[in-house]
């Protein structure tokens, strides 16, 4: 027997304020799913400054070497998706993925957002394969990956000549 899909329309923003009340009530009564840092709601502050008020969509993406990443997007509400109000922006994910991948935290190094959760590390450009695949088979690790947590063989090596360079100059 064939099932068939079902089709969630996107919902405009103009009617989102109608599902706002009962999500988030919703969302309230589950442990906190979503974490954001002070550094990363000063950049995403600074983003939507003078911008349209989109909520912030929390997604799943598969990148480089299939490995599961989470981006983030400006993107109207649907009904599956939980929503969280934080210093003056929303975020949204879908149910399913806070589910089996929350708590999710949002943080930043001041450039960039670095999203994790349960089983999902932000995207480093090290560690043990982590997108250093060049198109020659290379290595593309340039060793600036100071808070990487897992640093790559290559990224060790960049931030050692660098120290032992810093070291000869004092």
């Amino acid at each position: 027997m064939t099932q068939s899909a079902t089709v969630i329309p996107e919902i405009p923003a103009e009617q989102c304020s109608s599902l706002l009340p009962a999500l988030e009530y919703s969302v309230e009564r589950e442990v906190s799913g979503l974490e954001v840092t002070p550094k990363a709601a000063l950049l995403l502050r600074e983003y939507l400054q003078g911008k349209d008020t989109l909520p912030i969509r929390i997604f799943l993406t598969i990148g480089g070497c299939g490995m599961q990443s989470f981006g983030i997007s400006p993107e109207a509400l649907q009904p599956a998706d939980a929503v969280f109000k934080r210093d003056g922006f929303t975020c949204v994910v879908e149910r399913r993925i806070l589910k089996q991948y929350g708590p999710i935290k949002i943080d930043s190094d001041g450039f960039a957002f670095r999203l994790s959760g349960k089983g999902i590390s932000p995207l480093t450009g090290c560690g043990t394969c982590a997108f250093q695949c060049g198109t020659r088979g290379g290595s593309r690790c340039t060793g600036v990956c100071v808070t990487c947590e897992a640093p790559c063989p290559t990224g060790l090596k960049i931030r050692s000549r660098r120290k032992q360079r810093k070291a000869a100059w004092l």
